[in-house]
């Protein structure tokens, strides 16, 4: 390798090499809500992607470090919209025993119950009027 050549790879390499550190260095000092919460404003967020990907031991870590269960995502889908459309009823419990507001609208006006009537989930109803009493 000639010196211009070693140059120019160091001048490449380099700040790509650091932006890789600094990346590391920043996520292993984020906070397990920072984690959690990860998502910017209206992007679908780490709960909502627990919920997709039906993995209830997620939820609950990601609920216990402080995922912000009422965040909506670009159309106002919440994470407990996200669990009646996925017939979910165990992270819809979860989420409704973490303070999940089912009074909250999605872009076209619908609730969570008014999801879980629509999609004839009897028992994700019942779960979600329990709440609203």
């Amino acid at each position: 390798m000639t010196h211009d050549q070693s140059i120019l790879e160091a001048a490449i390499i380099g700040p790509i090499v650091g932006l890789a550190l600094s990346g590391i260095a920043w996520r292993a000092t984020r906070t397990p809500k920072e984690k959690a919460n990860r998502a910017p404003a209206g992007s679908i967020t780490p709960l909502m992607n627990a919920i997709i990907a039906t993995k209830p031991r997620k939820i609950a870590t990601l609920i216990d470090d402080g995922a912000n269960v009422d965040a909506q995502d670009a159309d106002g889908m919440t994470a407990l919209m996200y669990a009646v459309t996925n017939d979910f009823y165990d992270a819809a419990a979860m989420l409704m025993q973490a303070g999940a507001d089912p009074s909250l609208q999605n872009a076209s006006g619908e609730t969570a119950l008014d999801l879980a009537k629509t999609r004839d989930a009897e028992d994700l109803a019942t779960l979600i009027e329990s709440q609203l009493k």
